[in-house]
């Protein structure tokens, strides 16, 4: 069984780098006092990524986490947009990029 062992510094740097954002001010997934902070991503590797933050760090931090998985790349922005999500982990620039172009959205990187 493949266990993956993730330092807690790599496992920030890939959340805060990867992270995409709504354009509007709140999405209605939470994140604030009300409710968790929903993030979307692919099952591998960003929701393993996100799934040994939530069981690690997550609480220490009191940071409140709820993922919920994608079997596709469209969706996660899709629900994002939407505001079922505050926050999607699973992309590069490029396709966001082109995703927002094609579709007409304003999803936006949280870091470069």
């Amino acid at each position: 069984m493949r266990k993956p062992v993730i330092p807690a510094a790599a496992a920030a740097l890939a959340l805060g780098l990867g992270l995409t954002a709504c354009g509007s001010e709140s999405g209605s997934g939470g994140g604030g006092s009300d409710g968790p902070l929903v993030v979307g991503a692919t099952a591998v590797p960003a929701g393993e990524v996100l799934s040994y933050i939530k069981k690690d760090l997550a609480a220490k931090n009191g940071l409140d986490l709820e993922i919920k998985e994608f079997t596709d790349y469209v969706l996660p922005n899709t629900a994002l947009q939407e505001g079922s999500l505050d926050a999607n982990l699973y992309q590069n620039k490029p396709y966001l990029d082109d995703f927002n172009k094609s579709k007409g959205t304003d999803v936006a990187p949280v870091a470069a």
